[in-house]
C-alpha cells in the first residue's frame, strides 16, 4: 500500500504514514464512532528529508490524535450553565470578585501549574480538563513521547500544529507566535475552529521538553478569547514550571544541591490539625521584611521607583511568589521546584503585596539598587546587578547551566531597556548595550554567570 500524499511504501492495516505522517484510514474521533470525513491530500514531496526527523514527526502526530481524541470525547461539559452568567457584564462582575489567594496548584507530569480554585477539573486518564464560570474548557495534555526538544523548530512545529487541528472538522489559523514557557521553546497558536456543528476560538500553547510533547487549549465559545480567559491566560502560563527530575537535566551545581535536599516520603496517616504557619512581617518605613514556614500573603511593600527582594526558600516542592498591586496580578517573581536563593527585581513605584506557595521556611527582604560602578558582574542564579554609568558599548556574556537563561538591561531613569540574552542552556557571546542612562542587568539563571563590557 502507498500513501496518497507521498507515494512512499506503506505497512498495511498503518494509520500514518511513516515518512510524511499523513494519515492513511479515517480515525474515530467521537464516542458514538462518528468519522471525520477528510480528503486525503494529492501526493506531493514530503516535508523531511532527514530520517531522524520522519521518526520524531510519527511520534508527534499520534500524540496529537490521541490528544484530538481526548478534546472531542469531552467537548464541551454536559452540565447545565449557571443561570447568573448570561452576559459579558456578567462574567466581568463574576471575575472581579475572584481575588488573588483564589489559584490552586495542580501537578501534571511533567509541570505544574495553577488556575483558578473555583474552576470546575475533570480529569481522564492523562488529560485534564478545566472549566470556567462560563464553563468554557481548559484543556491541559501533556504525555511522554522521546522527542529531542532540540527539534521543536519551525519545520516540525508545522507538522505538528498540522495534525492537531485536522483532526476537527474545519479549522483557521488566525495567529501562530514563538514563545517561551517554563523556559522551552513553544508555540502559540490561534484558531478558529469548528466541531460537530459548533465554533470556537481555540487558543493553544504547544512546547516539548526532553522527554515530553504538551499542550494547553484555552477554548472559547464565539469568535474570540473570553474575558474570563483574557484575565486569566497570562497568570496561568507564567506559573507553569517543568518539574520532573527525569526530564530537566541538573547542572553539576543542581545536583550538589540535591542531594542535600530533603525527600518527601509518603505519610504513614493523615494529621488531624495542620500546624499554623508562623509569620512575622515588618512594615515600617525602614524597610520590608517577612519570613515564615508555609502559606501566606504578606503586605506593604512600599517602593520608589525600584525594589531588590533577596528571596530563600528550603522545601522540596512547589515555591512561588506573585506580586499584586492594588489587589491586580503584577509579576510572577519566582516559581520553582525545592530549595531557592537569589534576588528579583520589583519595577515600578507603588504598595505590593507577595503572595506565597510554599512548603517549608522562606524568608524575603527589601533593598534599593546598590551603586557597583563597574564594568565587570558575575554570580550564580538570579541576580540583580548594581549601577553602572558604563551604558553602552560590547559587553560579552556567559552562562553555564542547563535550564533558561536572560540577561535584560535597566536605565535607572528610563526603565526597561532591552532584552540583551535569552536562551535556553549554556551560553557564550557578545551583544550591544543601550546607552543613555546609568544602566543595571536583571539576571534570570539556573547556573553561573559572568557580563563584562570588552
Amino acid at each position: 500500500m502507498k500513501c496518497q500524499k507521498c507515494g512512499a511504501e506503506v505497512p498495511a492495516g498503518s494509520k500514518f504514514c511513516n515518512v510524511c505522517g499523513e494519515k492513511i484510514e479515517q480515525v474515530a474521533l467521537f464516542k458514538d464512532n462518528e468519522a471525520v470525513d477528510k480528503e486525503l491530500h494529492s501526493a506531493k514531496k514530503p516535508i523531511y528529508l532527514q530520517s531522524k526527523f520522519y521518526v520524531c514527526l510519527f511520534i508527534a502526530v499520534l500524540l496529537c490524535v490521541g490528544a484530538i481524541v481526548a478534546i472531542v470525547q469531552v467537548g464541551q461539559p454536559n452540565v447545565e450553565k449557571t443561570s447568573s452568567i448570561n452576559t459579558t457584564k456578567s462574567v466581568q462582575n463574576e471575575i472581579s470578585n475572584v481575588n488573588k489567594q483564589s489559584l490552586k496548584s495542580y501537578d501534571i507530569t511533567p509541570i505544574s501549574v495553577s488556575v483558578p480554585e473555583n474552576w470546575r477539573t475533570r480529569k481522564s486518564d492523562e488529560y485534564n480538563y478545566f472549566y470556567n464560570t462560563n464553563n468554557e474548557m481548559l484543556y491541559i495534555y501533556c504525555m511522554e513521547s522521546g522527542i529531542d526538544k532540540s527539534q521543536f523548530g519551525t519545520e516540525f512545529m508545522e507538522g505538528i500544529s498540522k495534525s492537531f487541528f485536522d483532526a476537527f472538522d474545519s479549522y483557521e489559523e488566525l495567529d501562530k507566535t514563538p514563545t517561551y514557557v517554563s523556559g522551552c521553546k513553544a508555540y502559540n497558536i490561534k484558531a478558529m475552529i469548528e466541531n460537530k456543528g459548533k465554533s470556537y476560538y481555540a487558543n493553544t500553547y504547544i512546547w516539548a521538553t526532553n522527554k515530553y510533547v504538551c499542550f494547553v487549549m484555552f477554548n472559547s465559545d464565539g469568535e474570540s478569547q473570553s474575558d474570563e480567559f483574557n484575565k486569566y491566560e497570562k497568570i496561568i502560563i507564567d506559573s507553569i514550571t517543568v518539574n520532573s527530575s527525569e526530564d530537566v537535566l541538573p547542572t553539576e551545581e543542581e545536583t550538589t544541591e540535591k542531594v542535600t535536599e530533603p525527600k518527601t516520603e509518603p505519610p504513614t496517616k493523615k494529621p488531624a490539625d495542620p500546624p499554623a504557619p508562623k509569620i512575622v512581617n515588618n512594615t515600617s518605613s525602614d524597610g520590608f521584611w517577612a519570613n515564615g514556614n508555609g502559606d501566606y500573603v504578606a503586605e506593604g511593600l512600599n517602593v520608589t521607583n525600584y525594589a531588590v527582594l533577596h528571596i530563600s526558600h528550603t522545601g522540596s516542592h512547589n515555591f512561588a511568589v506573585t506580586l499584586y498591586k492594588d489587589d491586580e496580578y503584577e509579576d510572577l517573581l519566582v516559581n520553582t521546584i525545592g530549595n531557592y536563593t537569589g534576588d528579583v527585581l520589583v519595577d515600578g513605584s507603588g504598595t505590593y503585596e507577595l503572595e506565597i506557595s510554599a512548603d517549608g521556611d522562606w524568608n524575603i527582604t527589601s533593598d534599593g539598587l546598590s551603586i557597583d560602578d563597574t564594568t565587570s558582574f558575575s554570580g550564580t542564579g538570579d541576580s540583580v546587578t548594581g549601577i553602572t554609568s558604563h551604558s553602552g558599548g560590547n559587553w560579552h556574556i556567559t552562562y553555564s547551566g542547563k535550564r533558561n537563561f536572560s540577561v535584560i538591561e535597566y536605565g535607572e531613569s528610563l526603565g526597561y531597556m532591552d532584552l540583551l540574552v535569552n536562551e535556553i542552556g549554556n551560553y557564550d557571546g557578545t551583544v550591544k548595550a543601550e546607552s543613555g542612562d546609568n544602566i543595571f542587568f536583571k539576571v534570570n539563571s539556573y547556573g553561573n554567570w559572568t557580563i563584562k563590557k570588552k
